[in-house]
């Protein structure tokens, strides 16, 4: 990929939910190897924006690529290669620890089951233990 090209880039995005919140002509460029944060009040757009970015939401219109991947189009191609760490994890509550890897691990093909054996034990965590019964730290990546 060429090295001064950007790893995101929104162009006059436009999203809008309801009546009452719109993103108009928003216009982002993440250089490949920067660290970007997402800072504003809340409401703002700052998990609109990256909903956008991963193709969770679709935009009504403009253009944003990923590692040079168009979204939502490629976003299966592009998310095969970035990782998205939400502020409340996706966890099913009434499953197990052992139930939820085995459901999350489903996902990725290069799963390591050896290695999530090892952090759960570094953890002091059961496999039988519910999820819904732990603490938020404890449903956060190590």
């Amino acid at each position: 990929m060429d090295p001064i090209s950007n790893a995101i880039e929104l162009t006059d995005v436009g999203y809008k939910a309801g009546e009452s919140f719109e993103i108009r002509n928003l216009t982002v460029k993440v250089p490949y190897g920067s660290i970007y944060g997402f800072l504003g009040p809340n409401g703002s757009g700052k998990t609109t924006t990256i909903r956008l970015f991963t193709g969770m939401h679709r935009p009504l219109r403009g253009e944003i690529s990923v590692l040079g991947y168009t979204i939502p189009k490629e976003a299966p191609r592009a998310l095969a290669k970035v990782g998205y760490v939400p502020e409340t994890p996706h966890l099913y509550e009434a499953l197990t620890i052992e139930e939820s890897i085995r459901y999350h691990s489903a996902f990725y093909k290069t799963f390591d089951q050896a290695w999530a054996g090892e952090l759960l034990g570094r953890m002091r965590l059961k496999h039988d233990q519910r999820i819904g019964r732990l603490s938020k730290g404890e449903t956060a990546a190590p």
